[in-house]
């Protein structure tokens, strides 16, 4: 197992938990799908194709429905728990695709999309504010995203480019971008709190900017990972960390209260496991879910304790730790309805990824 993992960080100042009373609810799972997983690779792929299948996933917790983010095929939408899908993105997110499990996220308000995707094409990325129903592009930069944090009250976007040292600055949701005095090399995730409030994780810990990312100073010595999720006023972050003498990950949750100034740890730290992707919320603020090498597990005390979910089905593709969250599933949560939703790449043979749900 490598040690390289990257994060991606998706934050506003502060976040209001989704109503689950939704203007437009998806449908609910149906009690024959309940409590086990269900492969719904084949009624994506009739819908979409397969050649190139790298994805990446998000729910809009406003109304349950699924997005999946396709290689050189758009954004595709799924109102009724992953049985049809549409694409949604009107070509506006043409082009290549998704390379990390981070690459797409959704606003924990609900209604704010945005999908950040590699390929040199000009408008592959971009964002929708009405719940997936319109989209418009970013602007390129030339080899463009692995990853990007938002925040959506200020309209600003702070985005590691793919195979490039490049790390940039949006203030005007990807119109224009300025580039930052800073080496993408091993850096592992990026929040945004606000226009000039931001945070960055790498091997030696997180840093923190309050002038727009001109300077930084280190607040804290952990590795995280994934998106920085933020509901009334707590930000929360994966971390991994790495135990030498057992040579395994232990994995937990770091918050913060002050925009990033200070974080603390959570809880007792799970053994022999990595923290992949989420945190995501559920049924209330302290509900969260996470996406594990393993398993699904859940918080209800805001990541002081957790509980397992579901472990994995059996027959899932080979995948891991790998740059930039490639390797890792990505995780899509209906609060809601109560239905995960994953997407598992393949490492070997990267058209063999598949796609389950489990609805409880």
């Amino acid at each position: 197992m490598t040690k390289t993992f990257v994060f991606q960080v998706v934050l506003g100042a502060t976040f209001s938990l989704a109503s689950v009373a939704a203007a437009e609810p998806a449908t609910a799972a149906s009690d024959t799908e309940k409590g086990k997983w269900v492969n719904f690779t084949d009624a994506f792929t009739k819908a979409s194709g397969k050649d190139n299948f790298r994805l990446a996933l998000a729910v809009d917790p406003a109304t349950g429905n699924l997005f999946v983010s396709r290689w050189f095929t758009g954004v595709w939408m799924s109102s009724d728990k992953a049985h049809t899908f549409a694409r949604v993105d009107g070509d506006k997110i043409s082009g290549g695709g998704p390379f990390s499990c981070y690459a797409m996220l959704a606003s924990p308000d609900g209604g704010k999309l945005a999908v950040f995707n590699m390929n040199n094409k000009p408008g592959p990325s971009g964002y929708s504010l009405d719940g997936g129903k319109t989209w418009e592009s970013f602007g390129s930069v030339g080899r463009n995203w692995d990853y990007a944090a938002v925040d959506w009250d200020s309209k600003t976007v702070l985005a590691f480019r793919h195979e490039d040292h490049g790390v940039h600055r949006s203030g005007d949701l990807g119109k224009t971008w300025s580039q930052l005095e800073l080496k993408r090399g091993e850096l592992t995730g990026a929040g945004v709190f606000s226009a000039n409030e931001l945070v960055i994780s790498d091997w030696t810990g997180i840093q923190r900017s309050d002038d727009g990312g001109k300077t930084w100073a280190k607040v804290a010595s952990l590795r995280c990972t994934g998106t920085v999720q933020a509901c009334k006023g707590i930000g929360y972050w994966l971390c991994n960390r790495w135990i030498k003498e057992k040579k395994w990950w232990t994995a937990f949750v770091a918050a913060t209260k002050d925009k990033g100034k200070t974080w603390q740890e959570l809880g007792k730290p799970l053994d022999d496991t990595m923290f992949c992707s989420g945190p995501f919320f559920g049924k209330d603020a302290k509900h969260l879910v996470v996406a594990t090498l393993k398993e699904i597990v859940e918080s209800r005390d805001g990541g002081e304790t957790w509980k397992k979910v579901a472990d994995y089905p059996a027959d899932i593709p080979p995948f891991g730790d790998h740059k930039n969250g490639c390797g890792f599933p990505s995780l899509g949560y209906d609060a809601a309805g109560d239905v995960f939703y994953l997407f598992f790449p393949n490492m070997r043979n990267w058209p063999e990824g598949q796609l389950y749900k489990y609805a409880r």
